[in-house]
């Protein structure tokens, strides 16, 4: 449960996704991160949601490479 987060994801054709998360389960952070962990987890879900069906069709693993830009608001 901690780290089920996204609450809605809205697309932006096939190249952008923006995420609404919901609040950490116990109110915060634990440890010295930078990003809370199931909010970066959270984040991340957005790559399934811009995956095409061909690319899920083919099998294979989603790896982040590279992120273009991030906005935490």
């Amino acid at each position: 449960p901690q780290f089920r987060r996204v609450r809605r994801a809205v697309m932006d054709g096939t190249e952008r996704a923006a995420l609404e998360l919901d609040a950490p389960v116990g109110g915060g952070l634990n440890g010295n991160f930078l990003i809370d962990p199931s909010a970066l987890d959270g984040a991340l879900h957005g790559l399934v949601a811009l995956t095409s069906d061909e690319e899920i069709a083919r099998g294979g693993n989603l790896l982040p490479v590279h992120v273009d830009a991030l906005r935490v608001v």
